[in-house]
């Protein structure tokens, strides 16, 4: 996770269409609030487990509830692949694990990505006028 403090890091993420952010305490606020204060970007590989512990305390469940759901349902095992993701061992998540995930919450693939944290990944242009 990468902190911007600058006048430049502000205009680059005003820049890409940022509206909202965490902020350090991991509270969401307008861009417009911060007057140059710190500005959070993450990488893939942080907030995608983020992601999932959110939707697990939503769904009131655990990941190996959504890993035993995806086992009865589809007859695959996951367990292994959910907990290298959990643990940032796995950079890059595939489509498809996320989707099997996705489908043992009874969410749609959107909905998994639309959180505001996605919008922070660096390198990424706001990812939800993309998918929306």
């Amino acid at each position: 996770m990468e902190q911007v403090t600058s006048d430049e890091g502000l205009h680059f993420v005003k820049n890409r269409g940022f509206t909202i952010c965490y902020t350090p305490s991991m509270e969401i606020m307008p861009i417009s609030y911060f007057d140059y204060e710190k500005v959070l970007y993450y990488d893939f590989d942080e907030v995608v487990p983020m992601r999932i512990s959110d939707l697990c305390r939503q769904h009131n469940t655990t990941v190996y509830g959504i890993s035993k759901g995806i086992k009865n349902k589809y007859n695959i095992n996951i367990q292994s692949t959910i907990n290298e993701i959990m643990q940032k061992r796995t950079k890059a998540p595939t489509i498809g694990t996320i989707f099997y995930i996705s489908e043992a919450l009874g969410i749609s693939l959107k909905e998994f990505f639309i959180d505001p944290k996605f919008n922070q990944i660096d390198g990424i242009d706001n990812i939800t006028q993309k998918i929306t």
